[in-house]
């Protein structure tokens, strides 16, 4: 798992972070990777998984251990994005609710630009975590 960030360095513990993560992209053998760093951040305060059944079966412990809330997403058809939609719309209701600092989308997968743009724009701190390949 790779971290990348925009250049701006956050200062510890001033910021109110939301995690966001991909369950269908991310092992949940990365789940205390992303919570350490999200901790060394600021105040963790939503924390949120998205994904179909399957993904989120490998996630119970995690899930469990970091109290997530799980976002069961059903895939009406083969290859859709059922769960990335579903991300994308847990995000702007953040950013419409207010309140959040900084958002940790964990997430394999390079779907997620057009958002962090988004975030980014309306003045939130994003941090992409996810493998080389995205």
């Amino acid at each position: 798992m790779v971290l990348h960030t925009n250049p701006r360095k956050a200062e510890k513990h001033t910021m109110n972070i939301a995690i966001l993560i991909d369950a269908e992209n991310v092992l949940p053998s990365h789940a205390d990777l992303i919570f350490a760093h999200a901790e060394e951040l600021g105040n963790v305060v939503c924390k949120e998984i998205y994904g179909a059944a399957s993904a989120l079966t490998t996630w119970v412990a995690p899930v469990l251990k970091y109290a997530i809330h799980a976002n069961l997403t059903i895939k009406a058809a083969k290859g859709k994005n059922s769960s990335d939609i579903s991300l994308v719309i847990g995000a702007m209701d953040l950013l419409v609710a207010g309140g959040i600092d900084c958002v940790i989308i964990a997430s394999s997968d390079s779907d997620f630009s057009s958002l962090s743009v988004r975030l980014r724009n309306a003045g939130i701190e994003v941090i992409g975590m996810g493998t080389e390949k995205a």
